[in-house]
């Protein structure tokens, strides 16, 4: 435990001894100290349990509302109504505070928030992200094929969240074991583990998965008490905000999890800003902290998904303060998606991993003004103005209505990802069916809005390829396409002739 954390306990227990009517007069000793010695233990599990983080903020709220409690109760020993009304006060006060002040403060501090990222704004759209690792295997599709393999560990286990991340250069995601979802599990077979953890191929969703055991993995999110992951980093470093757990692998491809931990911008309540990664040995237990910068090269996801999307959001509702992100909303941007604001890890050309987002104006328009990519490891944003351009939720909406798409009801469409390929930005989309397993590839143009649906990538992509018949049949955009489409397609064609015909003029 971290002396942070005993003296908050030691603190609040004096609380219950000292906030009393009888402190002058002296009375009522023995009550007190038993009310004391109680809230001491009380607190104790009550802010373990809980894992609150000890910001500025939080901490005078806690002393707030137990001072209040400590008079009301110390004046019901005393047999003194005053006092009783007082603490009432007390407690209303310090509640109505945290609720109106923290409003009043996002306010005073909109401005900030939304120079907080430090976008560069660039026109166009960028090849960044590496057409040649194309995300094909969603979130859903990671657990179904995880839950495959688990095998004989299933009378103890189950898959957690799998964690996406790259694996000698291939994007895979990650999936740890976990106990099975009952306080049982997790008592028994504490000593034992769950068991390992799943590695599946992100860019192939024909890969086989494969489970990877370790022996003795006892701590993991779902762990009791000490050996729950985020309590044992919190143990040591409550005064920080922790951001979403992931389970990564290190460069001994031994699993780590890894917590981005981060501390209030403003107030001591308003705003997240990193400040360093904490990492558990789900074996030993070891935790380890670094500061920002200076973690390991090892971690792959500094900058977490959350703190990427709420930095993005600031920046796109901020930008003329609080009261137009509200009212008017002139140049609101947000992020989209399909289930709400959402980022996608995405491999970089340049090595790295970035977190995709598309940014649209608020509302329910299909277009996009363009599209945020921000480095996992540095934080820098950079935001690429393609106005007009199909978003996100536009391209999934073609891919859902595409007769190919449409006869089958129960299909999902997911995990929309823009790619520069063959000098153009098209979106790759892939279909689900309910229980996760891939069916088909999307793909949508992000200018025309022209889609094909596919078996597989590369038969989607040879579609695409193609000189499109404007009659034809198939899976492609031919088969039942609109007027608008078949004129974006005859554009299409006739700018490749241009394309063409300027290259040859030019030799």
């Amino acid at each position: 435990m971290s002396l942070l954390f005993t003296g908050v306990v030691i603190a609040t227990a004096l609380l219950y001894f000292l906030v009393s009517p009888d402190i002058v007069r002296n009375r009522h000793i023995v009550p007190r100290a038993v009310l004391a010695l109680v809230a001491g233990a009380g607190s104790f599990a009550f802010l373990y349990l809980l894992e609150i983080p000890f910001t500025t903020f939080n901490l005078l709220l806690w002393f707030a509302i137990n001072c209040g409690i400590a008079l009301g109760m110390n004046s019901a020993v005393a047999s003194y109504p005053p006092g009783g009304l007082a603490a009432g006060l007390i407690i209303g006060i310090a509640v109505v505070f945290s609720v109106v002040g923290i409003t009043l403060l996002s306010a005073l501090t909109a401005s900030q928030l939304a120079a907080a990222p430090d976008v560069t704004v660039v026109s166009g759209p960028a090849d960044i992200i590496n057409s040649s690792h194309i995300r094909l295997v969603s979130y859903e599709t990671a657990l179904w094929r995880s839950d495959k393999v688990i095998g004989s560990l299933g009378y103890k286990s189950a898959i957690s969240e799998p964690d996406i991340q790259t694996l000698n250069g291939t994007l895979v995601w990650v999936t740890p074991l976990d106990y099975a979802d009952s306080f049982i599990k997790a008592w028994s077979y504490a000593g034992e583990g769950t068991g390992g953890y799943v590695i599946v191929n992100a860019e192939d969703p024909k890969a086989d998965a494969k489970m990877v055991p370790v022996s003795r993995m006892v701590y993991t999110r779902g762990a009791l008490f000490g050996n729950e992951v985020n309590r044992r980093v919190w143990e040591q470093y409550p005064e920080y905000l922790q951001m979403e757990t992931t389970f990564q692998l290190d460069d001994q491809m031994q699993p780590q999890y890894v917590i981005p931990l981060a501390e209030p911008m403003f107030y001591g309540c308003i705003g997240e800003r990193p400040v360093g990664v904490a990492t558990v040995d789900p074996v030993t237990g070891v935790t380890d902290f670094y500061q920002l910068g200076e973690q390991p090269a090892w971690i792959q996801r500094v900058w977490s998904e959350t703190t990427a999307e709420e930095w993005i959001g600031w920046w796109g509702r901020y930008q003329l303060g609080w009261w137009n992100s509200i009212l008017e909303q002139r140049d609101v941007k947000v992020l989209s998606g399909i289930d709400g604001p959402d980022v996608f890890l995405v491999n970089g050309n340049d090595g790295r991993l970035y977190w995709f987002g598309t940014v649209s104006n608020p509302g329910t328009d299909s277009s996009m003004v363009g599209y945020m990519l921000t480095d996992v490891k540095t934080g820098k944003f950079t935001f690429h103005q393609t106005p007009g351009y199909y978003n996100d939720i536009g391209a999934a909406q073609n891919v859902h209505q595409h007769p190919e798409v449409a006869k089958a009801p129960e299909l999902q469409v997911v995990q929309p990802i823009m790619y520069v390929i063959d000098g153009q930005e098209i979106w790759i989309i892939p279909v689900i069916t309910p229980s996760g397993e891939q069916t088909l590839v999307g793909l949508v143009e992000a200018r025309s809005g022209v889609t094909y649906i596919g078996q597989d990538l590369q038969d989607v992509l040879g579609q695409w390829r193609g000189i499109p018949e404007i009659a034809g049949t198939g899976t492609g955009s031919g088969s039942g396409t609109s007027l608008k489409e078949k004129i974006a397609q005859i554009r299409k064609l006739l700018d490749e002739i241009e394309a063409e015909s300027g290259a040859v003029t030019n030799v």
